[in-house]
């Protein structure tokens, strides 16, 4: 639905580590390998009822888009960090919005 694009600002070193809070699959160590970081369906939360805010703290911005923006969010109970892409809603026509929904 849209491309984020931003300047290179460098690797943050904190986004490769596993998430505090005994997090499944949190060993405590950073990922060294490209092979050792491993993500499956469990890692992703497809719906959550109730506003957003009340599950994550939004941090900097990532990126931004035509659409909207990448920030980069923490959740609130396990402290795990994720880049979350917020769309602007209002900028979709129709036909987007019953695609995107």
């Amino acid at each position: 639905m849209g491309v984020c694009s931003s300047k290179a600002t460098g690797v943050d070193d904190g986004a490769l580590k596993p998430a505090k809070g005994g997090e499944k699959g949190g060993s405590g160590s950073a990922v060294k390998k490209i092979e050792d970081f491993k993500v499956s369906t469990s890692d992703f939360i497809s719906e959550n009822k109730g506003k957003f805010r009340d599950f994550y703290s939004i941090g900097t911005a990532l990126g931004t888009g035509a659409f909207g923006e990448v920030r980069k969010c923490s959740n609130r109970k396990t402290g795990a960090i994720r880049a979350v892409k917020i769309i602007r809603k209002d900028s979709l026509d129709s036909k987007e919005k019953a695609r995107f929904f």
